[in-house]
């Protein structure tokens, strides 16, 4: 106890003592420590002013051209710190250190289509990059003589040498990284592993200045880490990307030129149409109504792009506007390859074991579209827990008779009756819209048919969301019906053939998952989901290192990716039902994973034994249920 008063004592004697401080800085470690207009800042700089604003003690900073000259002007006695450094032999014999106040982890740093590694010794053997001046070229060439590392004289020039494959790779803290990967856009890179070296940062005192030393460590260790993560944070979060306007434009311009493909592309399709006189009036509103709904959004999108041109301080409002136009083209986009797809026959059932929770949940998302129009939305329902059927079909026509019933319905209510009745789904959708006139019923189930045909039309649309939902329903053997009278309201009903489970599904006890995926974001999101599910799991960057793994550990449940470099996840999926035939292993449940269309791999998941799919973006209840 004595000694501690006594250690406070003389912590406060040399505070009191320092007045004033001189600091040298390096001008060129973003986000660390650099000099921005004149001015010293970064993560280190806020510490520094924390300490003075405690203390009382002013830092003064001595200007110098790099890092090299502030370490010199430190050796001569023309700065008494230097607020980050990594401690070496050399810089020993001129300096003393404090106690390590950061601690980064140093990752290895690749190009996407490098392998991922476990550790520093599978890339050492190629060309390397380290900025000049770093301590830890010292340290790489002491434990690997042979190690060639080209020195750049900064760190946007080294991050640059890996993004344009100049060299292998690079070895970083992640603040660092992630400030030039978002500041400069270099996104050809990835975090390939880490080197299982720490990055132990300390300032660097004069050695004549032992008090200083004595000082700052006294007052290191009161920094509440909750600050220091706050300062990470700070300079993380605030740097800003370089907003490629270029590209938007590019990719607006695209996006384009595909839709007219697809609009030229329908437009033959019918013209061989045996009703060819009927259709012609008939595709000519089609096209316009096309042209109308694509120049809508895309105008925004290319109007808004200019204007970024211009004036850049809007950046994020323009963006929402833009990303929104693009998400209702891709909607556009999305109808009519369904529609496509339904016509050639080219759409299969898919059959599984649902809960009616989900349809559910599936229509309230529409309940606040209603409401911002002013409508009620009620919904009733009768339905067993779970049934046995197509649920993404059945989403696919509510959607379309939803979107419908609240587009065409201005006052009054939407109202969904959802029964179960003697092996049958029946669905009703009431609104009290604009209606239908009784003669024009049976042309709304017809491609391209729009009853508000005018220009200057009120409603939006292209006129084939009811001749998906009918052409779904006959897929899935049901029908269709409607009643409408003008000015009233319409009543869709549709009535689809399913069955009810009765069977207690059965509960699976996983030791151990295996996530199969090279995209280390989707990694992160299943790997939360499990976590959230107390369940434990291993990551494999790809099939071959998953059916390696296999091998070791014999996996109950497998998340496989489809498409990943190295091996593909139907070539580890087949290795891995080979490896368990012929060692006479229980097989595992796989559940294949894939952001490209379902029926272009369903024969070849069907082959091999895949237990279930799902398709990318996942929807997380759906993840869990499966699961």
């Amino acid at each position: 106890m004595r000694f501690e008063i006594l250690f406070i004592l003389i912590g406060v004697l040399y505070g009191a003592n320092l007045k004033i401080i001189n600091v040298c800085i390096n001008p060129d470690w973003v986000p660390i420590e650099f000099r921005e207009n004149g001015t010293p800042k970064g993560i280190s700089i806020d510490i520094l002013n924390y300490i003075s604003k405690n203390t009382g003690v002013k830092f003064r900073y001595i200007y110098t051209k790099s890092w090299s000259e502030s370490q010199k002007f430190l050796e001569k006695g023309k700065c008494d710190i230097t607020p980050t450094a990594i401690k070496t032999i050399k810089r020993e014999k001129y300096a003393l250190f404090t106690k390590p106040y950061l601690n980064y982890d140093l990752a290895i740093i690749t190009t996407y289509d490098k392998p991922y590694v476990t550790s520093l010794d599978a890339v050492i053997d190629k060309t390397i990059t380290r900025k000049k001046g770093s301590g830890l070229i010292t340290k790489l060439e002491r434990l690997y003589p042979n190690v060639k590392i080209i020195k750049p004289n900064s760190f946007k020039e080294m991050f640059e040498l890996v993004n344009d494959k100049k060299v292998y790779a690079t070895i970083a803290t992640l603040p660092v990284f992630a400030y030039y990967k978002k500041k400069y856009n270099l996104n050809n890179l990835k975090i390939a592993g880490f080197s299982g070296m720490k990055y132990p940062l300390r300032i660097m005192v004069r050695k004549s200045k032992p008090e200083i030393r004595e000082f700052l460590d006294k007052e290191l260790t009161q920094i509440n880490p909750k600050f220091t993560q706050k300062v990470y944070e700070k300079w993380i979060i605030k740097i800003k990307p370089n907003t490629d306007y270029k590209k938007i434009f590019i990719i607006s311009l695209s996006l384009m030129f595909v839709i007219i493909v697809i609009l030229i592309w329908v437009y033959i399709l019918y013209k061989k149409n045996k009703e060819l006189e009927r259709l012609s009036k008939v595709k000519s509103q089609f096209l316009a109504n096309m042209s109308h709904e694509i120049k809508t959004p895309l105008n925004s999108i290319v109007g808004f792009v200019e204007l970024l041109k211009r004036d850049t301080s809007k950046c994020r409002e323009y963006i929402h506007i833009i990303d929104n136009s693009l998400q209702v083209l891709s909607s556009l986009l999305r109808d009519i390859l369904n529609f496509s797809n339904l016509e050639k026959n080219k759409i299969d059932i898919n059959n599984q074991k649902f809960k009616s929770k989900n349809l559910i949940d599936f229509i309230l998302i529409f309940k606040k579209e209603a409401k911002n129009k002013g409508l009620i939305f009620d919904i009733e329902e009768n339905l067993p827990k779970v049934l046995y059927g197509d649920c993404e079909k059945l989403k696919d026509i509510m959607l379309h008779l939803l979107d419908n019933a609240i587009k065409f319905t201005d006052n009054g209510e939407i109202k969904i009756v959802l029964e179960y009745e003697k092996d049958k789904l029946k669905i009703k959708v009431i609104d009290t819209g604009i209606g239908i006139e009784k003669d024009k019923i049976e042309e709304i189930f017809k491609p391209f048919v729009q009853l508000d045909d005018r220009i200057n039309k009120e409603y939006e649309g292209v006129g084939i969301g009811l001749s998906i939902v009918k052409k779904l329903v006959d897929v899935l053997k049901g029908k269709i019906d409607v009643n409408s009278n003008k000015e009233k309201g319409s009543e869709f009903y549709v009535e689809i053939p399913i069955k009810e489970v009765k069977e207690i599904q059965k509960e699976y006890n996983y030791k151990k998952v295996l996530i199969v995926e090279d995209n280390r974001a989707n990694q992160m999101f299943l790997g939360v989901i499990l976590k959230q599910l107390h369940l434990d799991y291993d990551i494999a960057q790809n099939g071959q290192i998953a059916v390696d793994m296999y091998k070791k550990f014999h996996y109950p449940l497998i998340l496989m990716d489809i498409n990943m470099p190295v091996m593909d996840g139907i070539e580890a999926t087949r290795l891995i039902r080979e490896y368990e035939e012929k060692n006479n292993l229980k097989p595992s449940r796989i559940i294949a994973i894939t952001a490209t269309m379902i029926e272009n791999y369903k024969k070849e998941l069907k082959k091999i034994k895949i237990d279930n799919y799902l398709a990318k973006p996942i929807d997380i209840d759906k993840l869990r249920e499966v699961i």
